[in-house]
């Protein structure tokens, strides 16, 4: 929604053709716990028709993640998306719900993240930034429901602060996709299920009966 966009800097580029969107600017930041975000701001990672990536400035692993500066001192969840897209559509559901149950008077919202060179690099990114990883009580892996996918949620366990790993079982392919098919009710129930990660082939205690 432009609500959510706007918050977080996204800005779009229309086609004067039939007024969809041709391009879509994320911001990235360099430095964004020590600065403002204004101050920090060291580029625009930019997604064009297609799917195609390309940007402005630095955008590389020694970034910030994307939407770290909104969750600067959070404490409670995060949750670690595939992509831009996905990260904002997990804050918009993950935010209404917060709002709708009352809460934001009384708790901080869940966190929500990605990294800013793709799923396969987000671990590597995620590496440079265990303290502040370190101050979330619970880590979900949300990660596209593919093979792909699969195998950043298998790397990214590994760099996360022990005991903090969990998996949200997405009975989609993404989380843009619920919003897509009006599913943001299923998305809340598929976020609360989520369970400590297992690496592929051990079974987990909790499972065993």
């Amino acid at each position: 929604r432009t609500d959510i966009s706007r918050s977080l800097g996204v800005r779009y580029e229309y086609s004067t053709e039939d007024g969809s969107v041709a391009k879509s600017y994320y911001p990235v930041t360099k430095g964004c716990l020590e600065k403002d975000i204004k101050d920090s701001i060291v580029g625009y990672k930019i997604r064009s028709e297609g799917k195609k990536f390309s940007a402005i400035g630095e955008v590389g692993g020694d970034c910030d993640l994307f939407m770290q500066w909104t969750f600067r001192t959070h404490k409670g969840i995060l949750v670690i998306c595939a992509g831009e897209v996905d990260a904002m559509s997990a804050y918009q559901m993950l935010l209404d719900n917060h709002i709708k149950r009352g809460n934001s008077k009384k708790y901080d919202e869940v966190s929500v993240i990605s990294g800013t060179t793709g799923e396969g690099g987000t671990a590597k990114q995620l590496r440079k930034h265990y303290d502040w990883l370190n101050q979330f009580s619970k880590i979900l892996i949300c990660m596209d429901n593919d093979e792909a996918g699969r195998k950043a949620t298998d790397q990214i366990a590994q760099v996360l602060p022990r005991g903090k790993s969990f998996t949200v079982p997405l009975r989609l392919k993404d989380v843009n996709e619920y919003i897509e098919k009006g599913m943001e009710r299923e998305f809340i129930s598929d976020f609360w299920a989520h369970k400590a990660y297992t690496p592929v082939g051990v079974v987990g205690s909790s499972s065993l009966m």
